[in-house]
This record gives structure tokens, sequence and C-alpha cells, in this order.
């Protein structure tokens, strides 16, 4: 428990100031970047996102799986041994994939129309590579539950990126050239893997001194006849996930319509990844594997997921209170007038979010139960979401796309789920507990409705106040109506070490 709550600690500050990070250097490309070159910044970044996780081969979900696994078992020679192979094999499949771009780096331009962009798309495989394996050492050290080191090493990342962006715009008179954003990328990314291939040699070298196990030897049948099946699922995923979208968009719509698109998804995806309880699915995961090894596994493990999504509702819906009454006024701040149009779709993305947070949850059990084929026939279906966004964005634009991608992962996690309940998994909804964060949320959207409509001018500040108004109201309607179980608020104090969580 003490591991746990230091991670949690990690977790907390890290993501809290790596969101303000985040959303700073998020608002000032939006607004640097021209909008052809803001179009091939959020096509880079998808591509940045697929190329990763075909060139895995598996490796990621050995790490999410079996270095939890072996570290609980003290067998320090075979982790620091896994730990080698997995960081080598990741180095060279990024190296193999992105030298085969490289080469047809100019066929891919031709097809995709982007021969003014050649330079930049070569230069960017680059960046692929090393933020590809600093993503990699994220992945390991937070399956150690070291969850201190990621954070440092994405705060050194993230912190690079916007101080460097800083600099080069104070000193330019003409904006933020895409060469110079991705030579940025680049540096950041090279020091921030610099630090975690330290930490982790350092961690290594430990591990097999403190608690060096039987032997060295290690199952990799086992482990990569496991990873395969997720691995194959995780890509089907990637073909039918919101990067791809991504993709998808750039040919469907229109460049200002997509630009707006990306933005959407860019600021969705900044949420994902650094708030703070949607960040708790990737912070429980080994707690996850350890809790598969206890006698009441077939009840623990769904509780655990039931309390994570819950949180994750939690978390987005004074956003989502804010949005639906605000999002017209919020793109027009946050993107400075360029792309109004966002504000739609930032509410869209907001409720996708939901659904991957259900997804997230129902893979994170799979993986603990070592079931690869659930997830697998998931994807499969979840693929039947992905055509239908595309059918529905010939009517309905983006937002057709966005339903696509809800229909997909609602489609994987009641299917996984199922799947998991014929092997003696008892899963149950809280019905009252969700309808009472619903009545919180709608109060909140209601307050802040009532007091928007007195300002004479939409300001940042004012917007700032609406925010602050909505989640303020919706934490005090959930405190009164109490959306959490006594169980669920028992283990969250826990983890505290305080009786703080008191909804």
């Amino acid at each position: 428990m003490g591991q746990v709550r230091r991670s949690l600690v990690h977790f907390a500050f890290g993501k809290g100031a790596a969101a303000l990070i985040g959303a700073g250097l998020l608002l000032v490309l939006v607004r640097l970047l021209d909008v052809a070159d803001y179009g091939f910044y959020v096509a880079s970044q998808a591509a940045l996102e697929l190329v990763t996780q075909v060139s895995s081969l598996g490796l990621i979900v050995v790490a999410q799986r079996y270095l939890p696994e072996l570290r609980v078992l003290h067998q320090g020679k075979r982790l620091a041994r896994l730990l080698a192979i997995l960081c080598l094999g990741r180095l060279a499949t990024l190296l193999v994939i992105c030298s085969g771009l490289y080469l047809l780096a100019d066929l891919i331009a031709a097809r995709f129309e982007l021969e003014m962009f050649l330079g930049a798309f070569r230069l960017f495989l680059l960046v692929i590579v090393v933020e590809g394996l600093a993503r990699f050492l994220d992945e390991i050290f937070d399956s150690l539950m070291m969850q201190g080191v990621s954070q440092v090493s994405m705060l050194l990342r993230s912190g690079l990126r916007l101080g460097l962006v800083s600099i080069v715009h104070y000193g330019a008179d003409d904006g933020l050239s895409l060469h110079a954003w991705i030579l940025i990328e680049c540096i950041s990314s090279l020091l921030g893997c610099a630090w975690s291939l330290a930490c982790l040699l350092r961690f290594g070298s430990r591990v097999r001194r403190d608690s060096p196990g039987e032997d060295d030897g290690l199952e990799l049948r086992r482990y990569f006849k496991y990873a395969g099946p997720t691995f194959i699922a995780a890509t089907l995923y990637t073909a039918s996930g919101p990067n791809v979208v991504k993709l998808l968009a750039a040919r469907l719509l229109e460049s200002t319509q997509f630009a707006a698109f990306g933005f959407a998804a860019a600021f969705s995806a900044m949420l994902q990844r650094y708030l703070p309880m949607f960040l708790l699915i990737r912070m429980v995961r080994p707690l996850f594997v350890a809790a598969r090894q206890r006698e009441d596994y077939r009840t623990r493990l769904p509780s655990m997921g039931a309390l994570v999504f819950k949180l994750n509702a939690f978390a987005l819906a004074p956003l989502v209170s804010l949005f639906a009454v605000a999002h017209a006024d919020l793109a027009q701040i946050l993107t400075g007038g360029k792309y109004p149009e966002a504000g739609g779709y930032l509410l869209a993305f907001l409720l996708v979010l939901l659904a991957q947070a259900l997804r997230a949850v129902a893979s994170l059990t799979a993986q603990a139960m070592e079931n690869a084929r659930a997830p697998l026939v998931g994807t499969a279906l979840g693929l039947v979401g992905l055509l239908f966004g595309v059918l529905a964005a010939e009517r309905f634009g983006a937002y057709g796309l966005c339903v696509g991608l809800a229909v997909s992962e609602f489609m994987f996690a009641l299917y996984v789920q199922r799947s998991l309940s014929s092997h003696g998994l008892m899963f149950a909804v809280d019905w009252r507990g969700y309808l009472r964060l619903l009545i919180a949320s709608v109060v909140a959207a209601g307050v802040v409705a009532a007091v928007s409509a007195t300002f004479t001018q939409v300001t940042l500040w004012s917007l700032a106040l609406a925010g602050g108004l909505s989640l303020g109201v919706f934490l005090f309607v959930a405190f009164v109506f109490k959306p959490f179980t006594n169980e669920e608020r028992d283990v969250m104090n826990r983890l505290l070490k305080r009786e703080v969580f008191v909804w």
C-alpha cells in the first residue's frame, strides 16, 4: 500500500504540472502554426501513434503484463534480463520500420499529396524513433510502479518543448516554422529518453543485487503466446481508433474543418494523457495483475474496474457540464479565434473519452486474466464502429466520425465484459451511483448557464470563472448525493491515507 501511495503522489503532482505544460503547448501551437502546417502536425502526431503501436510487436504488452509479475515474485535476475531484451527489441523495431518509411517517403508523399512536406516527413521519422523509445520506457516504469521516474521524463520532454518553442518564437518575427518545431520535438524526446535509460540502468543493477531470485531463465514462449493475440487486437484497435480517424478526416474534411477537428482531437488526447483520474487507469495496471493472484479475484477485479471507471466519469462530468454550455466560447478563446467551429467537436470528444475509459478498464481486466481472445474479437467487432463513422461523416461531417469512435469503444467493452463473465468474473453496474453523477452534472450545467447569461463579454477570465463554478457546484451536489458507495470511499481514503474522499 505504501508503494501505491507513493505512486499516487508522484502521479498527482507530476501529471498536474504536465497538464499545465501540455495545455500551454497545445494553445501555443494552434496559434503559431498556419493552417496547412497545423494540419500536418495533427497528421504527424497520428502517424507517431500508429507507427509506435504497429512496430511494438507485442513488446509493450509483455512489459505491461509480466514486469509487475516478476517484481511481485522478487525475481530480480529475470526482471533485469527481460528489461534488457525489451529495450533492445523496442529500439530495433523502431529503427527497422522508420528506415523502411524513409526509403518509401517519396511514394508516401505522392500517395497522400504531401510533396510540400516531404522534408518534414523524413525529419519527423527521427522523432518517431526517439519519442517511441521514450514512451516505451514510460510504460516500463509505470508497470514497475515507478511513476516518479516516468513523470520526470514526461515533464522534461514537454517542458523542453514549451521552453524551446517560446525561445524560438521570441526570436522570430513570423510565427513558428514546421521544421523548427520538429527539431524541438527531436531534441526534447532525446533528452527525456536519455534520462529514462539512465534511471533504468540503475534500477536493473539494484534489483539484481537486492532480490536476485532463483535464476535468470525467462518463459519467453509463455510471454509472447499471450502478447501475440493482444498485440494484434491493439493493432486492430489502432486501425479503428482516433489516430486513423484523424487521417481519414484529412481526406474527408476541408482544410479548415480538419484543423478544427484536429485541435479538438489533440485537446482530447491531452486530457486522456494528463487528466488526473483518467490516468489512474494507467497507474493501476500493476494492481490489476497483482489482484489476479488473490483467491477472490472473480469479485475483486470487477470491483476495481468499476471504481476506476466511476472515478473517470466523476472527473469528466464537470468538464462535460462546462463544455455543454460554453463550447463555442471556449473554442473561440482557446484557438485565438482561428477555429471557432471546434467547440462542438470538443464536446463530442469528451463523450468519446468516456467511452475510451470504459474500453481501457475492460482491457485492463482482460490483461490481468491473460485473456487475449476477448480483446481480439472485441476489437474486430469495433471496426464496425469505424465503418459506421465513415458513412455517417458523409452526412454529419466530423460529428459522424466522433459517433463512430464512441460506437467502436462501447462494442469492444461490452463484448469483453460478456466474455469475461462467462469465465466467472462477477460484474455489477451501480446505476444509482451513475444517476447521481448525472444529476450533479446537470445541476452544474444549469448553474453555469444561468451565470454565463449575465456576462456582457466573454473573456478568458469569465470562462475560468465558469469552469470553477462548474467544478464547485458539481462537487457540492455530488457531496450531497454521494455517487460512490461506502466501500469505494473506504478504498480511496486508504490510498490517500486521509479521510478526504467524501463523495
